[in-house]
């Protein structure tokens, strides 16, 4: 496993409590979110939020009810609870004290690459 599948992979849980933060939202709704926000550079399947969503259901950080969309389709939507709210704060603070921690070992991208 290289170094960017080894950082996402711990990663996706926090970034799906972030998504569920701004409200309900059903498996491929995460995905193509999560795939927005990061310009395309995030791209999960949904084989692979599915599990995450059930186990963060299963340790009380989100809830889900089944719902029928418009197409008559029932679809699973999922919330976060107070607990994953909690949860999600706390790796948040964590996230940008490693972030910083890293930055300050390997040092800042030159601007000067960009221009």
């Amino acid at each position: 496993m290289d170094l960017k599948q080894s950082l996402t992979k711990g990663t996706v849980p926090i970034l799906l409590l972030e998504i569920l933060s701004g409200g309900e939202a059903y498996g491929y709704e995460i995905v193509k979110e999560i795939a927005n926000r990061s310009a395309g550079a995030l791209q999960f399947g949904q084989g692979t939020v599915y599990p995450l969503l059930y186990k963060l259901e299963e340790q009380g950080f989100v809830e889900s009810s089944r719902k029928s969309a418009e197409s008559g389709k029932e679809r699973r939507y999922y919330q976060i609870t107070e607990s994953g709210l909690k949860h999600l704060e706390s790796c948040k603070q964590t996230w940008r004290k490693t972030s910083q921690a890293i930055t300050r070992v390997l040092g800042p991208e030159p601007a000067a690459a960009f221009a």
